[in-house]
């Protein structure tokens, strides 16, 4: 089988032939991201049964496997490769916070899809609120799922109208009551084309990452890691 070059952060890497049994070139950066999530890593150790020796930093390694499973989603460099330069039938736009100063009554219940304003900008903004940190802090957010044309509000468009609106959303006199833990946003592309079909052998994609029907497993996964 063929082996899959991952490329780097901001690159589409390349499709190269390998010798029978070759699996995925991993740059340093990306085996790091990858293995961070597992827990601390402070040096390269056995992970899943294969030997990975410690490293200079930027030095490349090369991880052999039967079966390649790729959980990374629409960033994926190997998906990257998959679709090339295909434009996004449609995109998820999402801006939120984690904050304490919640009135402990307002903090007992969550929403997973709520909306008290109209469309605006061709756009029907939902919000989405739980507990967090064992009620000690809550989590909001402000999405919308539109079409990825550029005319479309930016992202700090978004932000203020997130800020204007959550004290109404919430119930709140203002947002000084608030200390805010942090603030995101993200973007999710959405494609009507899938799920993808494996290209190339043992190496599978899982995770809602291929179609417009599996965008929420992809804004919950990636938003809670």
């Amino acid at each position: 089988p063929g082996a899959v070059s991952s490329g780097t952060s901001g690159t589409s890497g390349a499709v190269g032939t390998g010798t029978a049994g070759s699996g995925l070139t991993a740059d340093d950066a990306m085996f790091r991201d990858i293995t961070s999530r597992m827990g601390p890593v402070p040096e390269l150790g056995r992970i899943n049964g294969a030997g990975m020796p410690a490293r200079s930093r930027g030095e490349k390694l090369n991880v052999r496997a039967r079966l390649l499973l790729d959980g990374m989603g629409h960033y994926s460099t190997i998906v990257k490769q998959m679709r090339g330069r295909v434009r996004p039938d449609g995109i998820v736009m999402v801006v939120g916070s984690c904050a304490t100063g919640f009135p402990a009554e307002a903090n007992q219940t969550a929403d997973l899809l709520y909306t008290f304003t109209d469309v605006e900008d061709d756009m029907q903004m939902f919000w989405e609120a739980f507990p967090a940190e064992n009620g000690a802090a809550r989590t909001t957010y402000m999405f919308a799922y539109t079409d990825a044309d550029p005319s479309r509000p930016s992202f700090e468009q978004m932000l203020d109208s997130y800020f204007e609106q959550l004290p109404l959303y919430q119930g709140l006199d203002s947002l000084e009551q608030l200390q805010f833990r942090r603030v995101l946003f993200g973007a999710f592309p959405c494609y009507s084309k899938g799920p993808l079909a494996p290209q190339w052998d043992r190496i599978l994609q899982v995770r809602g990452h291929a179609t417009l029907r599996q965008v929420w497993v992809t804004l919950y996964a990636t938003l809670r890691q």
